[in-house]
């Protein structure tokens, strides 16, 4: 009799504690629930943060480019200035370059102004490429002045 009072006490620990460890699955299901909702509230405030930030950088990359482009102008015209002062050969061999250099210029200027950063371009690689055509038309801007007179 005491043997079978220590089992039925031991059943009754080991059911009880099996009872009480698990909670009912509504109620797991609703902590889930919850924690979903939790992480895609994070989720999208990471992603508003992002898309700030991007918009930030491309705004600045923008100005930079723009500031450039703008420089180019300058350099354009102060090069038609200079040119006024050379042969007659030399200049119509100039005009042309600086007529392609301009053209270059005012065609980067579009496609800046044709980009629009919406997340689904690659705003990293339109950036690469920008960034060295805007420097391969500054080099061509050098190269122009360079004569090779041997």
């Amino acid at each position: 009799m005491k043997k079978s009072i220590y089992v039925l006490v031991a059943s009754l620990f080991v059911a009880g504690s099996f009872i009480s460890s698990c909670s009912s699955p509504d109620k797991k299901a609703d902590q889930n629930v919850q924690e979903a909702k939790e992480e895609v509230k994070d989720a999208k405030q990471d992603l508003a943060q992002a898309q700030q930030d991007a918009s930030a950088e491309f705004q600045k990359f923008k100005d930079e480019s723009n500031a450039e482009i703008d420089a180019n102008e300058k350099r354009i015209a102060e090069l038609r200035i200079d040119m006024k002062n050379e042969k007659r050969e030399a200049r119509e061999k100039d005009e042309k370059k600086i007529d392609a250099l301009e053209k270059k210029n005012h065609e980067l200027k579009e496609k800046l102004e044709a980009y629009h950063n919406d997340g689904k371009s690659d705003w990293r690689e339109f950036k690469t490429e920008f960034k060295h055509d805007l420097d391969g038309l500054g080099h061509a801007f050098n190269d122009i002045t360079v004569r090779n007179t041997k």
